[in-house]
């Protein structure tokens, strides 16, 4: 144990104290703030944009009454034109976009919109929604139902409050949100594990590379190198981990402010009536943060973390011991990485579908798959005998995987020059018996 711990604080000392290691370490949460910042903030500017888009509506059969609600992004002006004059409009600069209406032969109207330039998504949208709304007005009106009325039902909206009862106790259930912060943290387990589970077999690799560990094992037995490798990255991947959340929590407080501001500017510019945006602030609040078991996310968040991350980790020194190269490693990684890929895609269907289904159930007792799929379902509320025995299933994973890298690294870990395949996995596996 003594020099698990040794070797655990060699491979955590060597990379903590590289300038490459405090530079990424402080940068890149800043770096990632800027990147979704940049998106966030175009996104904003696309839907809200400084100058309005000048549209020439064509209305020959006169299907929209010469009425279209003018909009902060998009202004709309009737006039009456030839087609051939369209492309001239356009080219003076007095108009961005021309949309045409006409009748088709099913007497209904049909729209044509012209540009010099490709159409963006957004606009096209915005136009479309635009038009279905004030031809369902004109259609209500041309019925007999009043502009009042139809400008009340406009105002109405649908808002669900979902309770969940149990044990003849009733309380709001807003597992919807808190699946999305289980889901962030499942992503953070995706990635701490392939980070620092590649940094375990490409360490493996370096030092099997440059004859290092042939003095090493000298000293130690190869499964001592191999577990004190593993907990000395999961130390620097905690570490790395920790600093990253005390910055972001550090930076969230003065860009919350102005965050919420450009949400609410959007909101307010994009939405037809108040109760959209009443019913959006409710759902955006932060009430339902408090309703969740956060010591208890927490708790099993770590677990998972760590347990995920010694369970994969195992496996990629496995890989590194027995290949010489990082180019032979790819034929390796896919079968052992390909069912943590496909839990972090299906956990994104689990907020919005069955929690508590069979496959998702099965998913979450699997070792391979149960630090994702696990972290999405926990704030839905899961069954404590489900959560103890994926907990007791990690860790029976965990150690029926060390069990098989400890073999595959004892033999390989000395093995030079040959080309490694799955059978000569298989010969590895059964000479260390």
């Amino acid at each position: 144990m003594h020099k698990i711990i040794l070797i655990a604080k060699r491979e955590f000392l060597t990379r903590v104290r590289k300038r490459s290691f405090i530079v990424m370490t402080l940068l890149s949460p800043l770096l990632l703030l800027a990147f979704y910042g940049i998106i966030f903030y175009l996104n904003i500017k696309q839907q809200t944009p400084d100058k309005p888009y000048r549209l020439l509506v064509v209305d020959a059969e006169n299907f929209l009454k010469q009425n279209l609600p003018q909009e902060k992004s998009i202004l709309f002006e009737f006039k009456l034109t030839n087609q051939k004059k369209y492309e001239e409009e356009l080219n003076s600069g007095n108009y961005d976009l021309i949309l045409e209406v006409k009748k088709n032969p099913q007497q209904l109207p049909e729209f044509n919109l012209y540009s010099l330039d490709n159409i963006g998504f957004f606009i096209k949208e915005k136009v479309a929604n635009t038009l279905t709304q004030q031809i369902q007005q004109n259609k209500l009106i041309e019925n007999g139902i009043s502009p009042e009325l139809i400008e009340q039902i406009n105002q109405m909206a649908t808002h669900i409050n979902t309770v969940q009862i149990k044990d003849n106790l009733t309380k709001a259930n807003h597992s919807e949100m808190g699946a999305l912060i289980g889901f962030i943290m499942a992503f953070v387990i995706y990635i701490f594990i392939f980070l620092y589970g590649v940094q375990v077999m490409r360490g493996a690799i370096e030092e099997k590379s440059s004859r290092i560990v042939e003095i090493l094992v000298s000293s130690v037995k190869p499964t001592e190198l191999m577990y004190g490798k593993i907990i000395g990255i999961a130390g620097v991947g905690m570490t790395q981990f920790l600093i990253w959340v005390i910055v972001c929590l550090g930076l969230m407080g003065p860009l919350s402010g102005v965050i919420g501001q450009m949400v609410q500017s959007n909101f307010e510019s994009s939405l037809q009536n108040s109760a959209q945006i009443q019913q959006i602030s409710q759902n955006i609040g932060m009430e339902w943060l408090f309703e969740l078991n956060l010591p208890l996310l927490f708790s099993l968040f770590i677990c998972y973390f760590i347990g995920g991350y010694l369970f994969y980790g195992a496996l990629f020194a496995a890989i590194g011991a027995a290949v010489d190269n990082d180019t032979d490693t790819q034929q390796f990684m896919m079968p052992i990485t390909m069912p943590l890929v496909f839990s972090l895609i299906y956990s994104q269907s689990i907020i919005g579908t069955n929690p508590d289904g069979f496959l998702t159930s099965f998913l979450s007792m699997l070792p391979f798959t149960s630090p994702v799929v696990m972290m999405v379902r926990i704030p839905y509320g899961v069954p404590t005998i489900e959560l103890v025995c994926s907990l007791v299933s990690l860790c029976i994973g965990f150690m029926l995987s060390v069990w098989f890298a400890g073999k595959i690294y004892r033999v390989g870990l000395l093995s030079y020059g040959n080309k490694t395949t799955y059978k000569t996995f298989w010969k590895m596996f059964r000479q260390s018996n």
